[in-house]
């Protein structure tokens, strides 16, 4: 039979848990950056959408102004 005395086996260690990584725990400097490089990101993201439905619009209305025709003469309606 084992005879081992259970206090040694049941104690908790003293080791700290790791840090989690959270934006609590970040130092201020790395919120600062990342909001910076999440908020440049997003308006990257809307600049690219609005280009592109602006650029739609102009395609698709680009034959209704009279002088296109003359400049691009090229451009199919």
């Amino acid at each position: 039979m084992h005879t081992e005395p259970l206090t040694a086996a049941t104690t908790p260690t003293t080791q700290h848990p790791k840090p989690k990584h959270s934006l609590t725990t970040l130092s201020k400097p790395s919120r600062t950056a990342l909001r910076l490089i999440v908020t440049f990101t997003v308006l990257l993201g809307l600049g690219f959408i609005t280009w592109g439905m602006l650029r739609a619009e102009f395609d698709e209305t680009f034959h209704t102004f009279p002088g296109c025709h003359r400049a691009a003469p090229y451009q199919t309606a």
